[in-house]
């Protein structure tokens, strides 16, 4: 689970319940899709997160418990960052485009090299190579 307080812990529990709780309590946006790496490269298809097959799209995803942004930055270049706001752990959202990459819960601002423009959050996202295919994305994981 992501670093949150406990006062939001026990509202989200008491929102949704039990059984949702661990999907979302202090987690902050969605998740696409999720990917098991292989071998320490995650591999977006485009067929699987249409998103990326165009310049400015991006996606929130977890590769084996990895929570990552990535975006297509140009044709032939992406770039991996994880997803977990530096301010409490809550999950970063990126709505494509030129827009910054945000966290919901404390309103946060990263740009797409992971700095951090605004908000408390003071310290960057971490970085993970990526590599633009023909068909596909792979992000270095490990």
């Amino acid at each position: 689970m992501s670093n949150c307080s406990r006062r939001a812990f026990l509202e989200a529990g008491a929102r949704i319940g039990a059984g949702a709780l661990l999907l979302s309590a202090c987690g902050g946006a969605p998740i696409d899709g999720n990917i098991t790496p292989t071998a320490g490269q995650a591999t977006l298809t485009f067929a699987q997160f249409p998103k990326l097959s165009t310049v400015g799209g991006g996606v929130v995803v977890d590769v084996g418990g990895t929570l990552l942004v990535v975006i297509r930055t140009a044709d032939t270049t992406a770039v991996g960052l994880s997803a977990v706001c530096t301010h409490e752990g809550c999950t970063v959202e990126y709505d494509g485009g030129n827009v910054p990459i945000s966290c919901p819960c404390h309103g946060s601002t990263f740009n797409a090299a992971g700095t951090a423009l605004s908000g408390p959050a003071r310290s960057p996202l971490r970085k993970y190579a990526a590599t633009v295919g023909s068909d596909s994305i792979v992000v270095t994981v490990g």
